[in-house]
């Protein structure tokens, strides 16, 4: 019986979103990993990036989402990036029997356009690797391809 389910992808794809919609459906806790990086450090993941590094952020990442994973009934929203991290995804909880997990993905162009569209909305293109510099659809396919 599935007890966890890990909601993974590109950012855009609705992880998040789609967290806190199924752990509402199944009564179960939804966790956001970014969020909660940016709960447990008291700062926001651009400042980390800026003060710490992304390997400060990385590390709590693992920390967040080895937590989680120890958990049950838990809807896991991983941040965009966290599948990089090799040592996270070989762990022994995300091959578990009570473990699904999800790869979300859309379309390329849709998912630039809701990047932009939350940037406006929100101001968050500063935590958003992806807009950062460049062009955002071509670094996403890129991120696509080397994620694939």
């Amino acid at each position: 019986m599935i007890r966890r389910v890990v909601l993974t992808g590109l950012s855009g794809t609705g992880k998040s979103t789609l967290a806190r919609l199924i752990s509402a459906d199944l009564g179960w806790t939804a966790i956001d990993t970014d969020s909660e990086v940016e709960d447990r450090a008291g700062t926001t993941i651009p400042d980390i990036f800026r003060d710490l590094g992304e390997a400060a952020f990385r590390a709590r990442e693992r920390a967040v989402l080895r937590d989680a994973l120890a958990r049950r009934e838990v809807v896991i929203a991983t941040g965009g990036g966290a599948v990089v991290e090799k040592d996270v995804w070989s762990a022994d909880l995300l091959a578990h029997p009570e473990t699904l997990v999800v790869w979300l993905d859309g379309d390329s162009a849709i998912l630039v356009d809701r990047l932009l569209a939350q940037a406006r909305t929100d101001g968050v293109s500063a935590a958003r690797p992806l807009l950062a510099e460049g062009d955002p659809l071509q670094r996403l396919d890129a991120m696509r391809t080397s994620r694939g």
